[in-house]
């Protein structure tokens, strides 16, 4: 009985694929202040040893426009799953870390986020410095406007949709939308591209902890969809009133 409601699961449940295209990742924090820090949300299955690139050099519509700023990747040795939030610091200075799996520069030249005319991209390649990216997502501080600031050009990518475009220069960034009542985890992808959703803090001086949200760290709390997807399989397998009642009866 056991095996047979284990296989009637595995094709019942609304399962998440793994990370392969743009919005299958999403950014939920930026902050080029202090150490300087990224956060993101998986938003489908993470399968372990998958290396995703992060840069902040700026991206032309055919490859990188220079190389004077960093490249660094993030993977996992284990799977991770769907609304797995992680969150990098110390991209500007000290010892990159991640709150899960770990993250190494593969270019450490410029480190550091800009806090004005800034655009970091997240992708998959078989190297840092594919001439073939697969781009997930980016985010802008001072939107995806030319050459010399970062475009969306032949990423796949729209601001609104799978990127976020801020335009003002900000130094702080962090949504601060809906983490969980959504019945899909790519129906979060709008709500994360709408700069509506998101805080920011700008002006002089350092801002990344000064007890003004937003602040880092950058929240970690994990995404979720409505009806969860194990509760939703054993509904509709009309297996939960059975396990309530042998539940019942041994009591």
């Amino acid at each position: 009985m056991k095996a047979l409601i284990l296989a009637s699961l595995a094709t019942a449940l609304p399962l998440s694929a793994a990370i392969t295209s743009p919005g299958d990742l999403m950014f939920t924090g930026y902050n080029a202040d202090g150490t300087d820090d990224l956060a993101f949300v998986l938003l489908a299955d993470y399968d372990s040893g998958t290396a995703v690139h992060f840069t902040d050099n700026e991206w032309n519509g055919s490859g990188w426009t220079d190389r004077n700023e960093s490249f660094f990747t993030w993977q996992s040795d284990v799977s991770l799953p769907a609304g797995t939030v992680i969150s990098l610091s110390f991209i500007g200075s000290g010892t990159l870390s991640a709150t899960q799996g770990s993250a190494v520069f593969a270019e450490a030249t410029g480190r550091g986020l800009g806090a004005s005319n800034e655009s970091v991209y997240a992708y998959l390649g078989s190297t840092y410095d594919t001439a073939t990216p697969v781009f997930l997502s980016a985010i802008a501080n001072s939107g995806f406007v030319s050459v010399a600031t970062g475009t969306l050009t032949g990423t796949a990518l729209a601001a609104g949709t799978n990127a976020t475009s801020f335009i003002s220069g900000a130094d702080v960034l962090a949504y601060a939308g809906d983490r969980t009542g959504q019945t899909s985890f790519g129906a979060y992808r709008g709500l994360l591209a709408d700069t509506a959703t998101w805080i920011t803090e700008d002006g002089a001086g350092d801002q990344h902890n000064n007890g003004i949200a937003p602040d880092v760290p950058f929240a970690t709390d994990s995404f979720g969809v409505v009806p969860e997807p194990a509760a939703a399989g054993l509904a509709l397998l009309g297996l939960i009133p059975v396990i309530r009642r042998r539940r019942s009866a041994i009591i």
